[in-house]
């Protein structure tokens, strides 16, 4: 296989992005897609046109402006949805009538993908999980220093740190004991991870804050890497607006525009039945359960939604270059002002 054929084979097919052979062993690429992705539900019937430019954009802006260990070797040129990463190995847990098997990771492997997804949240946004959930779970909102659930609308004096799965068919939320279990982590590494979490998040929110976006919340993906006398880690796959939740004017500037879009439809009702169904079942899938048994799928965005969409992403580029004083990448986008105004048209703030 030539070098050129190597970069251009498919290895895994994401709801957004594709991952494809960087024609050498230590190389990948990330390829950017059109397509978006909302509930864990995987590609919509419709896409965002221009999507994916921008999401490359976004993530190599990201992380040319982060401090700690990154997967980024940068945008490729001649190739705008593409960005160049230090692979990684990924180890997929085993799926059993018990659960799951993550018995690869006892023996604390190196250069490979941590299997959870670290959320992090300065607040409370409209849409955010967060009430609900501490407020059936007492004992887990004690573990992240709350005594009664937050309100809509509150924030944290510094950011607040959740873990869930990443490789199982459905994500769901760990305490930090499981957690440590699923990824063979020792003490030291959960703390030191926690730890990079934090930093990193006060980093991004005040990055964002310069160009006028308030971070609530997001998730990052972390790898394990060598370190001087332990583990260490890497912040590794993206860090956009379809990570983050991002406020602008006070409203939302992310992918919660789409998730709102949908929220209170059939749709979504369905896939809260089916979830509740397929729980503690390996051998169903909730996906399945929607679509076959409950006969609801998702329907495409109205054209006023999928304009508004096609403009988040490229507003945020911007608004990000003009901070670093570079151009910005996509001057027919409306800018935030804009955007803003529409939503709200919408009905969507």
């Amino acid at each position: 296989m030539t070098e050129k054929k190597a970069e251009s084979a498919l290895i895994y097919r994401g709801s957004v992005k594709d991952v494809l052979g960087g024609g050498d062993r230590d190389r990948l690429i990330f390829e950017y897609s059109d397509r978006y992705s909302v509930f864990d539900w995987g590609p919509m019937p419709d896409e965002i046109s221009g999507k994916g430019e921008a999401l490359a954009t976004i993530a190599d802006q990201v992380f040319r402006n982060v401090r700690i260990p990154h997967h980024s070797l940068g945008l490729m040129p001649g190739r705008p949805r593409c960005l160049s990463v230090k692979k990684v190995d990924v180890k997929w847990p085993q799926k059993n009538n018990s659960g799951w098997d993550y018995s690869q990771y006892a023996n604390q492997p190196v250069d490979c993908l941590v299997p959870l997804e670290v959320i992090f949240r300065f607040g409370v946004p409209v849409g955010s999980s967060l009430p609900s959930r501490l407020a059936s779970n007492p004992d887990y909102m004690k573990s992240l220093g709350f005594d009664l659930p937050p309100t809509i609308g509150a924030e944290f004096a510094e950011p607040v740190i959740e873990f869930s799965t990443k490789l199982e068919d459905s994500d769901r939320y760990v305490a930090v004991d499981e957690a440590m279990s699923i990824a063979g982590m020792t003490e030291a590494e959960i703390a030191r991870l926690l730890q990079m979490a934090k930093g990193l998040a006060i980093e991004l929110k005040i990055f964002f804050a310069s160009a006028d976006l308030k971070l609530w919340d997001g998730k990052f993906e972390f790898a394990f890497i060598k370190g001087d006398a332990a583990r260490n880690f890497m912040v590794v796959d993206s860090v956009g607006p379809d990570e983050l939740r991002l406020t602008h004017d006070g409203v939302q500037i992310s992918k919660e525009i789409l998730r709102q879009f949908y929220t209170d439809g059939p749709w979504h009702a369905a896939i809260g039945r089916a979830k509740k169904i397929a729980a503690g079942k390996p051998e169903l899938d909730w996906r399945s359960l929607c679509a076959n048994d409950m006969q609801q799928r998702p329907m495409p965005l109205t054209p006023e939604i999928r304009k508004i969409a096609e403009n988040i992403y490229p507003a945020i580029a911007n608004s990000l270059a003009r901070v670093k004083g570079e151009r910005p990448p996509f001057p027919a986008a409306w800018d935030l002002s804009q955007l803003v105004a529409r939503v709200r048209e919408e009905g969507l703030a």
